[in-house]
């Protein structure tokens, strides 16, 4: 497994966003020249939250799923 980053629109990619795919699919669309390898480490790092909790939903932590107070 590879992820790639997209240099250039391949449907349903855009150019700049990043998926994972088997190493001989990965290899044809670098060797294509439409995407480059990219470090998992670096893969993602958009900022934006992936859960609810990551983002601060709910409040505090003594308020339920629903934004009310527990009892």
């Amino acid at each position: 497994m590879k992820i790639i980053k997209f240099l250039a629109r391949v449907s349903p990619y855009q150019p700049n966003e990043t998926a994972g795919f088997p190493d001989e699919v990965a290899k044809s669309y670098v060797d294509a020249k439409k995407a480059e390898y990219v470090n998992a480490g670096k893969a993602g790092k958009k900022g934006a939250a992936t859960t609810e909790s990551d983002a601060g939903a709910g409040g505090s932590k003594d308020e339920t799923a629903t934004g009310a107070p527990e009892a």
